[in-house]
């Protein structure tokens, strides 16, 4: 399996645990003695989801985990933006494993919030008493999808009770169901044989028809993609707009979070001076050191383009059309709302 397959695979399984765009997202975490092989993979996972969720900064979320008594990072769902995940990054390092598995309760108080449009469970095994959390949950829910990612060994598929408890789950709520396979070195794995795919009933009712399942790698999922000294666009707090700087530090045992000076101060924005000094998330940053291979532009490729002539500040734009002018190519771009019309070249 070649590097790139194994960052395809990667890559699939975080937009499914990130879920729709604007869904305020409980994310409740399995912490029974079940998972401890894989929590620092399961930590990972959910770190980078997070990041890239702050990356929109349209939706709400809070954390929650369970095993014989559940814990809540906050009282209630909060916005998730790049400082708010920071926050939360050392409670989910924190996390621990212990005997016990209510999910009954976890389910309970993350559904308690009116806030909350959808639960992100991730388990490895049934709960204690799962006669009773079927027949609590469409109550408790409300209309609300929980979504379940199962967590499962390697060398085999989920039992005939497992199956029919995973269906039941499921439409219970409406939600989907997905299977997450573990390997054998207690890492979520290093190759794929498959695609994570969304169970239908037929998958869990079917034996001649099994559930497909992808191995992750378990390497960091936010590695060091920015190295010190990168030269980088990244997202400015105060405006949200694009503005170029250095990487000068990556914060310690924060994976997907560094410190980027910009390279001019910010003015007045919204009434607020924006710092010279910011932390960036990953998914808010654009490499500007590495030359990317050549693209010629074409009419609906989305880029990030100049605003102002001093080209300071950068924004989201779509290509329009393009044109060759004395061997360059350059192309029209349509602002998305909010930004004024301008011209972008490629280099």
């Amino acid at each position: 399996m070649t590097s790139g397959q194994m960052g395809q695979s990667e890559a699939a399984l975080v937009p499914l645990f990130l879920g729709k765009v604007s869904c305020n997202t409980t994310f409740v975490l399995d912490c029974s003695e079940g998972t401890r092989s894989v929590l620092g993979s399961v930590k990972r996972l959910l770190i980078q989801t997070l990041l890239t969720k702050a990356s929109r900064r349209d939706s709400l979320f809070n954390i929650m985990t369970f095993s014989n008594t559940v814990n809540a990072w906050s009282h209630h769902m909060l916005p998730c933006a790049p400082d708010t995940v920071y926050t939360a990054l050392s409670w989910i390092h924190s996390i621990s494993c212990s005997a016990g598995r209510d999910l009954l309760a976890a389910l309970s108080l993350a559904l308690t919030d009116p806030a909350c449009h959808a639960v992100h469970l991730l388990a490895a095994d049934q709960p204690d008493q799962p006669g009773a959390v079927l027949s609590a949950l469409p109550a408790l829910a409300a209309g609300r999808p929980v979504n379940t990612f199962y967590l499962q060994d390697s060398d085999g598929q989920p039992d005939i009770n497992t199956r029919d408890y995973l269906r039941r789950l499921t439409q219970a709520t409406r939600g989907s169901c997905y299977v997450v396979v573990d390997s054998s070195d207690g890492k979520l794995g290093k190759t794929c044989t498959g695609y994570v795919k969304h169970l239908s009933r037929c998958s869990l009712d079917n034996p001649v028809r099994p559930v497909t399942s992808c191995l992750l790698s378990g390497r960091s999922l936010g590695g060091s993609e920015f190295p010190l000294g990168s030269r980088v666009l990244a997202r400015r707090e105060v405006d949200g707009f694009y503005y170029l700087g250095t990487v000068t530090q990556q914060v310690q045992g924060r994976t997907g979070v560094y410190v980027v000076e910009f390279d001019h101060p910010g003015g007045a924005g919204l009434g607020v001076v924006s710092p010279q000094r910011q932390l960036v998330c990953s998914p808010d940053m654009v490499n500007h050191s590495i030359r990317h291979q050549a693209h010629r532009l074409v009419p609906g490729d989305s880029v990030l383009s100049p605003w102002q002539p001093n080209l300071r500040r950068y924004g989201p734009g779509r290509v329009m059309a393009n044109a060759e002018r004395g061997g360059c190519f350059g192309a029209s771009i349509t602002p998305l709302p909010s930004q004024p019309q301008n011209r972008a070249k490629q280099l």
